[in-house]
């Protein structure tokens, strides 16, 4: 046996440290801001003016910022929460600590009772100052100051929430796990060093081409602060570690610096070497195997002077080159929608044509870090850049350095020879040069060949011309130096037929999908959007979740909580949505997931019974649905505003030959269109914001035939409402007894009348001087209206040009050019005709609408006097009720078409008067017929259905060739457009009348006495 004796100590384990900062956030508050100037100002001797030297400038810089802003303990943050902690806490727990040595050196019962009774008092001082800053915390959330504080806390918590933050661990190109912190900064310097200086195979150019030499101008102070205004604040510091905030904070004295500065690089084409210097931070892709370094994307921390001077050429280059309209990427006026939406009308014109159509998704490989520089010199060029700006970002890339800075620490410094700078605000630019050139031959116009950076989208009608075109797409990129990823470049066919076959790129088969997410958005071959409605729900999970830290404490308001949700959450459910059409199921999908974010963020559940729009109204949160139609509808009134030259709508007016597919054929139904079955019906529902948009849209929507009949059968119907210029005033008395003799008013009974006006001011008394002319064409209204005005100024009236108004009743927006005199009418789209609201579109929804608000009007002109005052009994509220609020409401009601969205606003106004009748609110959860029973009253919808039902008897008995009656059993002859038909006033009644009556239809319409 052996025996030993040792001894051991267990080594302290390193506090790891983290890089030191200087506080630069603090210059956000104007009192540091001009500390920091008046301390700088100091520092270099009381001069305004900073020295031209940039390394002396930079030095000054940081040491005042560090000397006035502090700079942060170099430690990482402890996981204990101790941002309440206060003096008073801190001297407790010390008493409380001397009282625990002093028990243990002596175990008296005394000792102990001191001891206990120090601890809990500390415990109730503890909790009294955590409460006391969660209080003043949430206080400050709900002011407009704190609510910038929110998504700060947000991110905290998100980060608190996770267990580790960062991987330590890396796998090398074996797949070896690598522990050590000397091997994982070896593996990421080897990985990156091999990316940013290794390029693909190309053909070295034989030709050349001609530089452009010629004088640029120097660098004005407008051009200055242009970029710097366009420099977001609260961005990463470089390796200099000056940020964009101090040139902000200094001013005019920065942008003189900035601009001399500029100026001497631009004529030396020497940049300051601190400038060649970046940090490369690793961002994962949410995608694959944490520990393999090829799942993480290289983001470069360089220097913001750097990039303000980038966007002063930046600029400048823009100005000169013309990039292609293919390229949406980093272009103005264009965004990722622009393509999405291109692509998704050019595939429904497709499918709604039965025709196939051949999309390659084209994908290159690390397609910033592989652009060989001497291609990019020589695109430059071509594309006729002045020679100076050539050498100037020649400079920006020559020795270039920069280190990977990972969990375990930095690596060591090594050089960048090959690809743009990622991070950089000059390379998106620079690439789209490249890409414009590379293709210059073999790109088609849009929609058939789209970019958006290094995405690209071949289409063609058949599989042979889009292989075809990929084949040439790859030899005019790949001799070049890039490389198209031959596992990620996809193939989709849409509305295929059978044996239509795939792809092949160099002899090897594309992988052909049914779905791709092109842009973010996920385009489906067979037309329809589930999957990206499902990627749209899981999208908002996500953003849920980053921010659930706010919004599932229970003690920030809902206020607060429906703005973070609208701004975080909403945004990431919405993307792209204005260019899918959805079906009810999938818009109501949307909205199941977002009324379970609200309810988890509220803290209710559907057990607690609370209705979705009591719901939404305290997170003052829309309807999803809604948001959705609005973006739909924003974004068709952007593209009707744009030039006929625009892809939106030259997708939108492209014609297929071809039948579009019926119900039925091949199984399922249509997959909606976006223009015909999304946009005109969506309006149809009763969206009132966007109402004056309706006619753009039946622009788009029907047929481009000349309709020709009646409003059903899209035959227009023109009309001029006709004002008399001071009617009661201007008739004359001899007309009027000429009229009373030819209408039979004679002996006895006219000189009565004639006695009536012997001793009257007053000219005559008329029942109405309202005029209303109606024509089948606008050359019959022009002839009508001649004849009308020649018979008003033969006895002694005339028309008031500047009050009568035309308008044309019609599916599409038609002129009316009526004159008189010589003068146009005006035509108008509305018009208040006795007392009711008629619209060119012929709908009723805008006048009940108006009536409705007419009646809101009238309950708050009596809020206070009559519907909430105590005083009165409920006896005479209710009498109010049924003498002002119902007539004024429901003025006109007897030819109202209800679907349910009216109902249920109608329903939703008369409850809102009589609630506060009785005293309550939605919150009490009484239900509207127990309120009704408690006052004696009624539906108003029942009022409503026996005032319309009593008219249609009205009209069964009304003698025969009376206007109303004759034109009620009309019947226009046409055929009806393609689409929904409208629901008419003469159906709906039927169905009413089958309904409360029993009555059919055939039988009661078919009665006349």
């Amino acid at each position: 046996m052996v025996v030993c004796r040792m001894t051991l100590m267990v080594c302290k384990k390193k506090r790891s440290e983290i890089e030191k900062k200087t506080k630069w956030w603090k210059l956000k508050k104007e009192e540091c801001c001009e500390e920091f100037r008046q301390k700088l100002r100091q520092a270099l001797g009381g001069q305004v003016v900073l020295p031209d030297d940039w390394e002396t400038t930079a030095e000054v810089i940081r040491e005042t910022g560090r000397k006035v802003l502090g700079v942060s303990s170099g430690r990482r943050k402890e996981d204990k929460e101790t941002w309440w902690w206060n003096e008073e806490v801190q001297d407790s727990i010390q008493r409380k600590r001397l009282a625990k040595k002093k028990w243990d050196m002596d175990r008296t019962e005394e000792n102990r009772q001191e001891y206990k009774e120090l601890q809990r008092r500390v415990k109730r001082e503890v909790s009294k100052a955590k409460q006391k800053a969660y209080d003043e915390l949430y206080t400050r959330l709900d002011t407009r100051e704190g609510e910038k504080d929110l998504y700060r806390l947000a991110r905290q918590r998100d980060r608190d929430g996770k267990d580790v933050q960062q991987v330590r661990v890396i796998k090398d190109r074996d797949g070896r796990v690598l522990t050590s912190e000397e091997s994982v900064q070896r593996r990421w310097k080897e990985y990156f060093e091999e990316l940013m200086n290794e390029e693909n195979e190309r053909e070295k150019r034989v030709e050349g081409v001609n530089s452009v030499e010629q004088k640029v101008d120097k660098i004005r102070k407008d051009e200055v602060r242009k970029a710097l205004k366009r420099m977001k604040s609260g961005k990463a510091v470089g390796p200099d570690d000056i940020p964009v905030e101090v040139w902000k904070c200094l001013g005019e004295a920065a942008v003189e610096f900035l601009a001399s500065l500029f100026n001497r690089v631009l004529e030396s084409e020497r940049m300051p070497e601190e400038w060649r210097r970046s940090v490369l931070v690793l961002i994962f892709k949410n995608k694959g195997d944490v520990q393999s370094c090829s799942n993480y994307r290289g983001i470069k921390l360089m220097s913001h002077t750097m990039k303000l001077w980038e966007r002063v050429v930046e600029a400048r280059l823009r100005k000169v080159v013309e990039i292609c309209e293919q390229q949406y990427g980093f272009m103005p006026r264009k965004s990722t929608t622009d393509a999405i939406f291109a692509l998704r009308i050019l595939m429904e014109k497709y499918r709604d044509g039965q025709r196939e159509l051949h999309c390659v998704f084209v994908d290159l490989e690390k397609a910033y870090d592989r652009v060989p520089r001497e291609e990019l010199w020589y695109c430059m060029r071509k594309s006729g850049v002045a020679e100076k700006y050539v050498r100037v970002v020649q400079d920006m890339y020559e020795r270039s350095r920069t280190v990977v800075k990972c969990a375990v620490g930095q690596t060591e410094e090594f050089n960048v020879e090959v690809g743009l700078h990622q991070g950089s605000a000059l390379s998106p630019f620079l690439f789209a040069i490249v890409m414009d050139q590379l293709s210059e031959e073999v790109r088609q116009e849009s929609p058939w060949t789209m970019m958006f950076a290094d995405d690209i989208v071949i289409c063609s009608e058949s599989r042979e011309q889009v292989e075809e075109n990929l084949e040439r797409w790859r030899f005019a990129l790949e001799r070049r130096g890039m490389k198209v990823s031959r596992s990620k470049t996809k193939y989709m066919c849409v509305n295929e037929r059978e044996g239509s076959g795939t792809v092949r790129l160099q002899g090897e088969e594309v992988k052909k999908v049914q779905e791709f997410k092109y842009l973010g958005s996920t385009v489906q071959s067979n037309g329809e959007c589930g999957k990206e409605v499902k990627k749209r729900v899981q999208a908002g999970w996500n953003g849920w979740r980053k921010v659930s830290g706010v919004l599932c404490d229970q003690k920030i308001s809902a206020r607060i909580k429906g703005k973070v949700y609208r701004t975080v959450v909403r945004p990431a459910m919405l993307y792209g949505l204005e260019t899918v059409s959805l079906r009810k199921r999938q818009e109501s999908e949307l909205e199941v997931a977002e009324l379970k974010m609200l309810r988890f963020s509220l803290g209710v559940t559907r057990l607690d019974r609370i209705r979705n729009e009591y719901i939404r109204g305290t997170a003052h949160v829309g309807r999803l649905g809604d948001k959705v139609r609005e973006a739909r509808l924003r974004w068709f009134g952007h593209v009707q505003r744009r030039e006929s030259e625009y892809i939106g709508r030259r997708m939108l007016d492209m014609k297929l030959p071809g039948r579009r597919q019926e119900e039925g054929q091949r199984g399922g139904t249509v997959p909606l269109d976006w223009a015909t079955e999304v946009v005109v019906p969506l309006f149809k529902k009763g969206d009132r914001r966007v109402y004056s948009n309706y006619r753009g849209i039946t622009l788009l929507s029907l047929p481009g035939e000349s309709p020709t009949g009646s409003w059903e059968f899209a035959q227009p119907v023109h009309m001029c409402f006709v004002d008399l210029e001071k009617a009661f005033d201007h008739v004359p008395r001899g007309i009027l007894w000429e009229v009373l003799w030819e209408y039979g008013v004679r002996g006895p009974l006219l000189r009565a009348v004639r006695s009536l006006y012997d001793w009257s001011r007053s000219l005559v008394h008329i029942a109405s001087y309202d005029v209303v002319l109606l024509a089948p064409s606008s050359q019959d209204l022009q002839h009508a209206l001649g004849r009308f005005v020649t018979e008003c100024e033969a006895a002694g009236m005339r028309v008031s040009i500047s009050k009568s108004e035309a308008m044309v009743l019609d599916r599409k927006k038609v002129a009316c050019t009526l004159q008189v005199g010589g003068e146009l009418l005006h035509q108008v789209e509305e018009f208040k005709y006795l007392g009711v609201l008629f619209t060119s579109e012929g709908r009723m929804d805008r006048e009940i609408d108006r009536q409705i608000g007419a009646a809101a009007a009238v309950m708050r002109s009596m809020y206070r006097s009559v519907v909430v005052k105590k005083e009165l009994s409920r006896k005479a509220k209710f009498s109010i009720y049924q003498s002002i609020y119902v007539p004024t409401l429901t003025y006109g009601h007897e030819l109202w078409v209800m679907p349910e969205r009216i109902r249920s606003r109608i329903q939703v106004a008369e409850m809102s008067f009589l609630r506060r009748v009785v005293g309550r609110s939605l919150r009490d959860r009484v239900r509207n017929s127990v309120t009704r029973e408690e006052l004696g009253v009624e539906p108003l919808l029942l009022h409503i259905e026996r005032g319309q039902l009593s008219w249609l008897g009205h009209l069964f008995w009304m003698p025969p060739r009376r206007l109303p009656g004759e034109v009620f059993q009309a019947c226009p002859t046409g055929k009806r457009p393609w689409g929904r038909p409208r629901t008419r006033w003469r159906d709906y009644v039927s169905r009413l009348t089958w309904e409360r009556l029993g009555i059919p239809p055939e039988e009661r319409l078919g009665r006349r006495v």
